[in-house]
């Protein structure tokens, strides 16, 4: 006979793929003026609570039991703008455009599986206590925008592109034992589990094209940024309790992986009979920081097995960041000529970690063998690029 208290909710938010495009164009005899601006904003968030739990209750002449707690979810957001302008005149000519993608993505989740409360069992298999928490989130953001003019006089051409996501996983993942009597014909198991991703794309273009018989002048600028964090207590424990079996173990298994991938980049181009000039700034910066606590514990028990006590809590969290930034300026002029760059890639990776694993408050062992095992084998691998160039040439 199973007994199987489960709960099993499945959260999935894909955010429906948002797109802007919008295009603007002028044409005229004496000035002609341009501009075209795209922005998407996506917001998702998955909130949920999930609970399997035997609580102050007596199961006899069962086999196998099992509780088990299942949470599973996922987000999965995409988003674009994009942003065109085209201006042309005899006389003078002004062109912009502009774009920024923005997504907001959180999951927030506590998941339990527990017996507890004076609880009862006596069954002639095992018992199993089972936590898992699996949480995603896949977020990509494209936003990109140029701009050209061209006239007889004066040209004037500026682009701007922005892509900003914020990425959050928090929650807590719980198998406990606490308060009760366990009396099983095999092995028994407590079992915490916390697995959460997040991946993070963001690219930001901006192309600037100034064309003038008198000047030409560009500008183009970008920035992609990205905060990913996600935080999870998971934690296994038996506590206050009577526990007989096989074997007993006691495991918290933590997982969390953000990979964060930013690209930003940059080209003006302003050429002029009299005079040039162009200015291309782009700028990638990533926040992440993976934190929280990962413990596995008996206390105040009284354990008797005819077998092994493990007792391990495991943390294997990883960051890798990937940050490209490029700027380029080019200008042209019977004149002058002017031509000015600058590009930035930053990253700022944390690790925070609480790994526990113990056997404390009085608690009694009568087992073959023990083990206790806590290890954190967390790493972050991260590379930054960042290039910039000017180019100018002048008659003057």
């Amino acid at each position: 006979m199973i007994i199987t208290p489960a709960a099993t909710p499945t959260a999935r938010k894909p955010s429906p793929q948002l797109q802007r495009r919008p295009a603007s164009i002028s044409g005229s005899s004496g000035a002609a003026l341009a501009l075209a601006i795209a922005v998407t904003l996506a917001e998702n968030e998955v909130g949920s609570s999930t609970l399997a739990t035997i609580d102050d209750a007596q199961i006899t002449g069962a086999d196998d039991v099992e509780v088990k707690a299942l949470s599973d979810g996922t987000i999965d957001a995409t988003s674009a703008a994009v942003s065109f302008s085209l201006g042309v005149s005899s006389g003078f000519s002004l062109g912009g455009s502009g774009t920024g993608a923005e997504a907001n993505n959180t999951i927030t989740s506590t998941t339990e599986a527990s017996i507890r409360n004076g609880a009862d069992l006596d069954n002639s298999g095992s018992v199993t206590v089972d936590a898992t928490d699996d949480s995603d989130i896949d977020s990509t953001l494209v936003s990109a925008a140029a701009a050209i003019t061209a006239a007889a006089g004066v040209s004037i051409s500026v682009s701007v592109a922005v892509a900003l996501a914020e990425n959050t996983i928090g929650g807590a993942t719980t198998a406990t034992v606490e308060g009760v009597t366990l009396d099983a014909g095999g092995p028994v198991s407590v079992l915490a589990t916390g697995s959460q991703k997040i991946e993070s794309t963001g690219v930001a273009v901006a192309f600037a094209l100034a064309a003038g018989g008198g000047a030409g002048l560009a500008g183009a600028g970008t920035g992609a940024v990205a905060n990913n964090v996600t935080t999870n207590v998971v934690e296994a424990s038996v506590v206050n309790s009577t526990v007989d079996g096989t074997t007993l173990e006691v495991k918290a298994d933590s997982q969390a992986d953000i990979d964060a991938t930013l690209v930003s980049a940059a080209v003006s181009v302003g050429a002029g009979g009299g005079a040039g000039a162009s200015a291309a700034v782009a700028v990638a910066i990533a926040e992440n920081e993976i934190g929280g606590s990962t413990r596995a514990r008996i206390v105040n028990t009284d354990v008797d097995t005819t077998g092994t006590v493990l007792v391990d809590a495991l943390a294997n969290n990883t960051i890798d960041a990937l940050g490209v930034a490029a700027a380029v300026a080019v200008s042209a002029g019977g004149g002058i000529a002017i031509a000015l760059s600058g590009a930035a890639a930053i990253a700022e990776n944390t690790l925070t970690n609480l790994v526990e694993a113990g056997l404390t408050g009085g608690s009694v062992v009568d087992a073959s063998s023990v083990t206790i095992n806590a290890k954190d084998q967390s790493a972050i691998d991260s590379t930054l690029v960042a290039a910039s160039l000017s180019v100018s040439g002048g008659g003057g």
